[in-house]
């Protein structure tokens, strides 16, 4: 079964398709954040489960030179992968996303808009009535003035977009609506990917659920593996989805030898030849 735009084709493999006439929530995940938290995460969410579906955009930022995957000698993957997890919950993954000039964000909203809504359309058209969106944030260590703190991996700060929110009255929907943890607001600066694909799925379908769910993190350019660990806590308590222990901690142990062979960071981001994620001239930040 193929889901087909001019910006967006889904591809839903075999006989799969989504579970119609039940309320679903999808949870997105970016996996190639530096600390590799979302990459280890996804993972553990995964398990042994199969690709439901792949999600190909022109706007996606994936490679014209095919390379062959460090693991598993094959080419590498394109576009974002959808697994399934039980019938009104899934999972989606984006391992690449456009590198993004901090100097001047908004001269990437032309690319990133298209791919953004057609996402949020296709999502809506299946019958997906709550997102969460799942992430670190690595970002502020990027910052060098300061301004943006660095937060302890094991800290979870929740926001809520609500319908009475989209209407001018900040509602909770039963979670509180901004970045709180213990009753302590904090103020967060936002990847791309973390911001929009919620905010515009909000403004899209203001009768949706939609949260951002952040996780501190201070290990730029490491593993870290507490920060996803917290994250997989979050998810099992609030959220009766239950990641794999065991599929975490053998990921961490398969990037700390990919590391320790390249001498560095070991993410997708880096193996898969797209450079590094930090430019020295500190304007471009991660894809």
């Amino acid at each position: 079964m193929i889901y087909n735009t001019p910006d967006l084709d889904v591809i839903y493999y075999g006989d799969n398709q989504i579970s119609p006439q039940i309320d679903k929530t999808i949870y997105v995940l970016t996996t190639s954040d530096p600390n590799h938290a979302g990459h280890l995460l996804a993972k553990s969410i995964i398990g042994s489960r199969s690709v439901f579906g792949k999600v190909l955009s022109k706007w996606f930022y994936d490679s014209t030179i095919g390379t062959t995957d460090t693991r598993e000698y094959e080419t590498e993957e394109i576009g974002s992968s959808l697994y399934r997890i039980n019938r009104s919950k899934y999972l989606l993954t984006i391992p690449q996303w456009r590198p993004i000039n901090i100097k001047d964000p908004s001269a990437d909203w032309i690319y990133l808009y298209p791919l953004v809504s057609s996402i949020a359309k296709w999502l809506n058209q299946e019958g997906f009535t709550r997102m969460v969106m799942l992430s670190s944030q690595i970002i502020h260590s990027f910052v060098e003035d300061g301004e943006w703190p660095v937060f302890s991996p094991e800290k979870v700060y929740v926001y809520a977009h609500s319908y009475t929110a989209h209407n001018g009255d900040k509602g909770d929907n039963n979670v509180k609506s901004d970045f709180i943890e213990n009753e302590e607001k904090q103020d967060m600066l936002m990847h791309p990917a973390t911001y929009m694909i919620p905010k515009i799925y909000h403004e899209l379908f203001p009768s949706a659920e939609v949260l951002n769910v952040f996780v501190g993190s201070s290990k730029l350019g490491s593993i870290d593996l507490t920060a996803a660990e917290t994250l997989a806590t979050w998810l099992k308590e609030n959220e009766k989805l239950y990641p794999s222990k065991s599929h975490l901690i053998k990921e961490h142990k398969e990037l700390e030898l990919l590391t320790k062979k390249y001498g560095g960071p070991s993410s997708e981001t880096i193996i898969r030849s797209k450079g590094d994620p930090v430019n020295t001239n500190g304007s471009v930040m991660f894809g």
